[in-house]
């Protein structure tokens, strides 16, 4: 379940500030934390995707349910299963992507090498 900041919550900062912290117990519930994110990641990756009615997918993304060519075809990946997102939804993750600042600068590298290898010149960085 999802921790909701509340007012009444975000009043008790200061008190609690104050309070002594037995170290142990943090580090114990840290590495709980931690074993239980790596087991529900897992889990997910996992789990088997299952056709909708008829010949569709549901896209995780938009929540609707496309034919299996609106999905990439990763060709790289031999696999049956179309990506969770669709094309649509991929694309505008992507460009959402490369207008930050780090997206729009591997691009630009991912360019120029591509460039220089068409031309066969030294691509460094």
């Amino acid at each position: 379940t999802k921790t909701m900041v509340t007012r009444e919550k975000a009043k008790q900062v200061p008190a609690l500030r104050k309070v002594r912290v037995d170290m142990g117990k943090l580090e114990q519930d840290i590495v709980e934390a931690r074993e239980i994110s790596r087991v529900m990641h897992t889990r997910t990756r996992e789990r088997e995707r299952d056709k909708n009615d008829g010949d569709t997918w549901l896209c995780h993304t938009c929540g609707a349910c496309k034919p299996r060519e609106d999905f990439r075809t990763f060709y790289a990946r031999k696999r049956e299963l179309p990506p969770k997102t669709c094309r649509k939804c991929s694309a505008s993750q992507d460009a959402r992507y490369l207008r930050t600042l780090r997206g729009g600068v591997l691009q630009l590298l991912r360019n120029a090498e591509a460039s220089a290898a068409r031309t066969n010149t030294n691509f460094e960085v």
